[in-house]
């Protein structure tokens, strides 16, 4: 066990973790007006404060590269700083922002499960296209309940939080959270799971790792992230949920979309990020939403890391800079011995960290 800061205890003998102080949050982070020209204008606007403030940010001899720099670790930001101004910090989050189209929300089916009833609905994404998605309703407990945004790895899917030895280890997540009295929900992210047809059937792993379309991958993290922000509005017409008290877990594309979320909308009060993937964001196209440089959207609110010792697509220092970036009240990091597939057991890791500070 290996403990970050030496004025806290791991909790569990089989991690090693570290935190910040424990009191309950208060949220900061802004909602954004937006309408189809203002985000036109607030993306190039953005890019050019990008393309000028990035020889400061990455360091100058790395602009125009798409690798890091032979002395840093892959995912580590290159630069003095490592983070952007606040002019270009702002701009990039109006990448965030959304139009107020019609959602046409609509419950296409309904399954009684033995601890919750799941409800299919769709709605309008932020482009208008038709999101799918689950909403777990526990069938006891006192109305109306805390809820839980599940967002699953790039090639995921909704189904998978409810499959047993699904990537997520879902079903456990999911039987954990509906136990202790959470609602949870989650949707196919762009071209996944039931979208995938939006790619020509072609996976979004190969997008990203084979066909290296940067910039598609972008897209694609953007609007799924404002996809959860209008989910969240489809919560708002539900009597069943407390809009106060809205969590969210992500691993891995998932854990990217955290940092966005938080960056881009204070409804999101609690959250958990598992095996961020900080390595892919070499690649001038996604550092722009690296978390690295959107971690001071997540402001006072709890937020939990739960990292794997032997995974990839980061090492503890790379793991270590960016939770330093990460106000938090409280912030804790925790690394198991894995690779980029959490052990199952993080399931109640989970549960606890929203049970302290989301109920």
């Amino acid at each position: 066990m290996r403990i970050f800061h030496s004025s806290i205890s791991c909790r569990n003998l089989s991690a090693r973790c570290s935190s910040a102080d424990r009191s309950r949050p208060n949220s900061e982070a802004a909602d954004f007006v937006s309408s189809t020209e203002l985000r036109k204008l607030a993306q190039a606007f953005a890019l050019l404060i990008f393309s000028v403030s990035i020889g400061t940010a990455f360091g100058e001899d790395n602009a125009g590269a798409k690798g890091g720099s032979a002395d840093h670790a892959p995912g580590t930001p290159t630069g003095a700083s490592g983070v952007f101004s606040d002019d270009a910090y702002n701009a990039i989050v109006q990448f965030y922002g959304y139009d107020d189209i019609p959602q046409d929300a609509r419950v296409v089916e309904r399954q009684d499960l033995s601890t919750h009833m799941r409800e299919k609905f769709v709605f309008n994404g932020g482009q208008g296209d038709r999101v799918p998605g689950y909403l777990g309703l526990p069938k006891s407990g006192d109305t109306p309940f805390p809820v839980v945004l599940l967002i699953d790895g790039i090639t995921g899917s909704k189904a998978r939080w409810w499959e047993e030895d699904s990537w997520p280890h879902g079903r456990v997540v999911t039987e954990q959270l509906i136990g202790a009295g959470f609602a949870v929900l989650a949707l196919d992210a762009q071209y996944h799971g039931e979208r995938i047809a939006a790619n020509d059937y072609e996976s979004p792993g190969v997008m990203l790792f084979e066909n290296h379309w940067y910039h598609r991958t972008r897209e694609m993290f953007i609007q799924t992230t404002i996809e959860h922000r209008r989910a969240i509005d489809y919560l708002e017409t539900r009597p069943e949920i407390d809009i106060d008290r809205i969590g969210a877990l992500g691993l891995s594309m998932g854990a990217v979309i955290i940092f966005g979320l938080n960056a881009s909308d204070s409804r999101v009060g609690v959250s958990v990020a598992g095996v961020v993937p900080l390595g892919i964001f070499e690649s001038e196209a996604l550092a722009v939403i690296s978390p690295y440089r959107l971690a001071n959207g997540v402001g006072r609110r709890p937020f939990l890391m739960l990292m794997g010792s032997s995974d990839g697509f980061y090492s503890e220092a790379n793991a270590a800079s960016l939770l330093e970036r990460i106000e938090g009240n409280p912030k804790e990091m925790i690394f198991y011995d894995s690779g980029h597939r959490l052990p199952s057991e993080y399931g109640v890791r989970v549960r606890l960290w929203f049970e302290a500070y989301l109920k």
